[in-house]
């Protein structure tokens, strides 16, 4: 999905207050605006790069999902490792969340394998290959 990857992760929460039983006020947390906005975009690329029919891991199978994030070279090598902020494991559960939003596959629970990886590149994207598992894997 060629997009510049968003930097506001599933960790980006605002605590708020709701009307509880008896009108009084209960602590919560929900999604920042920005989350909500990132996970928008990221489903509007999604959307238009294709969903499948059939979601995957909706036959009970496993998942394989390798997702390479490419942040804007600027001044870094083609390639580069992407060592710095937003943490990798954070951006993912987002993608996630967004890819079972959209269809694309069942549930995360589904994913048994993942591989990772953050680098500096043009063009900028978020690079998702995602496919069932045979069962003698």
């Amino acid at each position: 999905m060629a997009m510049v990857p968003p930097t506001v992760t599933h960790n980006d929460l605002e605590a708020y207050a709701r009307r509880g039983r008896g009108g009084r006020l209960v602590p919560s947390i929900r999604k920042s605006d920005a989350l909500k906005e990132a996970e928008d975009a990221i489903a509007a690329r999604v959307a238009a790069t294709g969903v499948p029919e059939r979601a995957l891991g909706s036959r009970e199978r496993p998942l394989r999902v390798s997702v390479t994030w490419c942040f804007p070279r600027g001044g870094h090598a083609q390639g580069e490792p992407h060592a710095e902020k937003p943490d990798m494991s954070n951006m993912l559960k987002t993608l996630e969340d967004v890819l079972a939003r959209c269809g694309v596959i069942s549930d995360d629970c589904r994913i048994a394998d993942e591989r990772l990886c953050k680098a500096w590149a043009d063009p900028a994207g978020i690079w998702v290959c995602a496919e069932e598992m045979g069962v003698d894997e």
